[in-house]
């Protein structure tokens, strides 16, 4: 929190929130510097007897330590819950295609949605008539409304039409698209019978920084003669698999 004092923190009070003061920063947080969340997840009304239950948790509990936690699979929030989108949009700007990128953005449905939008998205899909989805889209669109207006000043500028977004915003849609493949080969490993926690010949891994965390400039393949080495450096948390698919 930007540039108030201790005191106005403490007289912030938001439902199932409370905020604890950590001290000051001399320089502001950017993308990245969020170490991870931890969470507490209570699971009640459980429709099972005791027995069962506790035979499911020692089961549970044990391929859990045994692939060494998790998967950490980016969530849907990372691509949009009623239109999951964003990874589309990142692949195509990925890809130089802005015209499919623009297209994907501002007209592609989802059953999700309201059924009137829905269908406006198709009719601007199908046809390109920006003017007509100006009057039609909700003002609430406001995204797709500002490249469609630019889209009707400059017809075939859908490079142009992402720049009347927030560069957060931008940024987001290749983001997605990294996210998108770091899901794809986490179910291809999963798929394939390949650790997570370990790694096996042609893996690459990246060494620990003096932060503690992976370190991408500084990397190395996994091969015959050294996978023994590393994955004694990766069970010590001194080095981090960079997974792949195959």
């Amino acid at each position: 929190i930007y540039d108030v004092d201790e005191e106005e923190v403490q007289n912030v009070h938001l439902k199932d929130t409370e905020l604890k003061i950590l001290g000051r920063s001399n320089k502001g947080l950017e993308l990245g510097n969020l170490t991870g969340n931890e969470f507490i997840i209570t699971v009640r009304d459980i429709d099972i007897d005791e027995n069962e239950l506790e035979s499911r948790l020692s089961q549970t509990t044990a391929s859990i330590k045994e692939q060494g936690g998790v998967p950490n699979f980016f969530g849907i929030q990372r691509f949009g819950a009623l239109r999951p989108i964003t990874h589309v949009v990142g692949e195509s700007i990925v890809r130089n295609d802005m015209k499919k990128a623009a297209l994907a953005y501002i007209a592609a449905s989802y059953p999700d949605e309201p059924e009137d939008t829905q269908q406006v998205r198709d009719r601007v899909f199908e046809t390109r008539n920006y003017i007509e989805g100006l009057k039609e889209y909700p003002l609430q669109l406001r995204y797709k409304r500002a490249m469609m207006h630019n889209l009707v000043s400059s017809p075939e500028d859908y490079a142009g039409s992402f720049g009347t977004l927030p560069s957060n915003i931008r940024k987001m849609f290749v983001h997605a698209y990294q996210s998108y493949i770091y899901n794809t080969i986490i179910c291809g490993r999963i798929k394939n019978g390949l650790p997570l926690n370990r790694a096996v010949v042609g893996d690459i891994v990246c060494f620990k920084n003096k932060a503690g965390l992976p370190d991408n400039s500084c990397k190395e393949r996994f091969t015959a003669d050294n996978i023994d080495g590393m994955n004694n450096l990766v069970k010590r948390n001194m080095a981090f698999v960079n997974a792949r698919l195959s």
